[in-house]
């Protein structure tokens, strides 16, 4: 499930994945929400428009900036604002809620001072994965259709989008912790970060600075007993034109799920997803 504007690696579990960067290249301020990079899969931000669809791979990223977010300060990220975020914790979910401009997506940190603005995006080279919040987590359940000629490498998954229009600089930390758990089935499941190298500015223009052809972040395998991705980690896939993640240009992380690698058939997954931090 590589993508190619997200991830791709041909022939490899990572071949046509396109890692969706964040947010729709609208207008920040005011905006909530999440956009997809040029790459197949990109969903429709909050007030941002449909991502462009690339057929060679799947991933979406962190969404459009927000004015609450990290990095709020005069100017974007593309023009030099990045700033720390305001607590370890992006979010365990706890304060979520339904986004109210975005039918099926959640918004996270209620406005509350001291804690991490954002919210969620879904992609999918077909049929989006549902997501829903149980007992302070975010569980999203999915089924990925078998690869074809039309569509030779089908992915399914969701951004944790941190609000913009800076980014937030995590270089005070090593990577991300979080907790997974469910049943992937036969699909295969990576992470990616977020980062302004790897977001095509047509998706974000305030804070994705490649203007490449191919813009897609790097990608780590994991499994529902991974608790945490460095920065430093060899990704199993490599970023395009970046592979090097800019831990202090983050706009947010991705769970994103595919068939493994020659399958012809569909796959289905059932993973809860909470307590994403900084470490």
């Amino acid at each position: 499930m590589s993508h190619k504007l997200g991830f791709v690696v041909a022939g490899s579990l990572f071949a046509g994945m396109l890692f969706v960067a964040c947010g729709s290249g609208e207008t920040v301020t005011g905006n909530t929400g999440a956009g997809n990079t040029t790459g197949s899969g990109n969903t429709t931000g909050s007030g941002n428009t449909t991502g462009a669809g690339n057929t060679t791979g799947a991933g979406n990223t962190t969404g459009a900036g927000n004015t609450t977010g990290a990095g709020n300060a005069t100017g974007t990220c593309v023009s030099g604002v990045t700033m720390p975020p305001v607590a370890p914790l992006i979010t365990d979910f706890s304060d979520a809620m339904p986004d109210a401009t975005n039918a099926g997506e959640f918004r996270y940190g209620g406005g509350t001072a001291g804690r991490v603005q954002g919210g969620t995006s879904r992609f999918a080279s077909g049929t989006k994965g549902t997501l829903s919040l149980s007992g302070g987590m975010l569980n999203f359940m999915t089924t990925v259709e078998a690869p074809s000629s039309s569509v030779m490498y089908p992915y399914n998954g969701f951004v944790v989008y941190i609000d913009g229009p800076g980014c937030t600089d995590a270089s005070a930390y090593s990577g991300v912790s979080f907790t997974i758990s469910g049943d992937i089935g036969t699909c295969t499941l990576v992470f990616s970060f977020g980062y302004s190298e790897d977001l095509a500015a047509s998706s974000d223009s305030a804070r994705g600075s490649c203007s490449v052809s191919s813009c897609y972040p790097s990608q780590f395998a994991i499994t529902t007993s991974s608790t945490s991705v460095l920065f430093s980690a060899t990704p199993t896939g490599a970023g395009q034109p970046v592979a090097a993640v800019d831990k202090a240009k983050i706009t947010g992380v991705q769970f994103q799920l595919a068939p493994a690698s020659m399958a012809t058939t569909s796959c289905t997954a059932n993973i809860t997803v909470g307590n994403i931090k900084f470490m």
